[in-house]
């Protein structure tokens, strides 16, 4: 199912105000002049993104999303795309980041292994993802809601857990914040 923009972002209006705002800030912190947005989604990052940010090109493969993202996009070039499908060469940025993106994405390693590919040798990647939490019973919880939730909410899963496949890719993490009983996750990574 395929949401119109305005419905996804008022859907997650509440979460913007209690947390996700300050969360997208401090990750679009300081970013390098050639930076790469995984999942543009409706534009939430490119909203905030700090006077002078590195963030140039952003990619999502839903085209009404990227419609809506436009009015945000001043200066930056929004391409059509999947995370595991990149349309650029290698080493093309300093730079990847993404929010909330690899819930959704149908291959996890083929779009790490895409990051990495576009990304310059100690280029970093910043990524903020709700997860599957550790503890038994939200980790529960997260399973039995998630094949429901992924028909309703375009492929969402609840449960997935993106720090196995970050180590399988072989980023070095450079820090790892775990937020919300360990349902939220950033991570902070150096491409090798």
């Amino acid at each position: 199912m395929r949401f119109p923009g305005w419905a996804y972002d008022l859907l997650m209006l509440p979460l913007e105000l209690l947390f996700l705002r300050r969360m997208r800030r401090r990750l679009l912190s300081g970013l390098p002049a050639r930076t790469l947005e995984l999942g543009a989604g409706t534009g939430a990052n490119l909203a905030r993104r700090p006077q002078g940010s590195g963030l140039l090109v952003a990619v999502d493969p839903n085209l009404t999303f990227l419609e809506s993202a436009k009015k945000h996009a001043q200066g930056m070039a929004l391409v059509c795309a999947r995370a595991e499908e990149l349309p650029f060469r290698p080493h093309s940025f300093e730079a990847v980041v993404e929010t909330l993106v690899f819930c959704s994405v149908r291959d996890p390693d083929a779009a790490l292994a895409e990051a990495r590919r576009v990304l310059v040798p100690g280029g970093q990647m910043r990524m903020l993802d709700h997860v599957r939490a550790p503890g038994r019973i939200l980790g529960w919880l997260q399973d039995r809601l998630t094949p429901g939730w992924s028909r309703v909410f375009d492929g969402c899963r609840l449960n997935r857990e993106i720090y196995a496949c970050v180590e399988r890719q072989g980023f070095r993490v450079e820090r790892r914040d775990c937020k919300a009983r360990g349902a939220i996750e950033e991570l902070a990574l150096r491409n090798l």
